[in-house]
């Protein structure tokens, strides 16, 4: 007996109370555009890695400094400011969600890139 086939179809309803069929990415898709989004912060810290090593310490200070804030503000502010990140937006991948008829904007951006960790903050505070 075969099995079932997986349903890549989410149902999304408009505004206007219209439901909709959209199709969800695959793993490749996601895959590739978190990809291009690690080449962009990796290309970005390259770049600023070079006049920040002619200040010794302070320099290196800065930079992880600098590198703490592109890892995490990163997708933050893009998803702010355009709803999708770099890499998403190159594969031309959207975010919807359910409650939302936008994307999320400053108040919501960031509850929404740091939730995923949520789950192991807390696991830890409890062991």
């Amino acid at each position: 007996m075969a099995a079932p086939m997986l349903d890549t179809y989410r149902e999304v309803v408009t505004p206007e109370g219209v439901p909709l069929q959209l199709p969800a990415a695959g793993p490749m898709p996601r895959a590739l555009a978190w990809l291009i989004d690690l080449a962009v912060r990796f290309g970005a810290l390259t770049a600023l890695s070079i006049p920040l090593a002619l200040l010794d310490e302070f320099g290196r200070g800065l930079y992880m400094a600098l590198m703490f804030l592109l890892m995490w503000a990163y997708p933050i502010v893009c998803e702010a400011l355009w709803g999708r990140t770099l890499g998403k937006r190159v594969l031309g991948l959207r975010c919807s969600r359910r409650m939302a008829r936008r994307w999320a904007g400053w108040p919501r951006s960031p509850a929404t890139c740091c939730a995923p960790w949520t789950c192991c903050l807390s696991a830890t505070h409890w062991a």
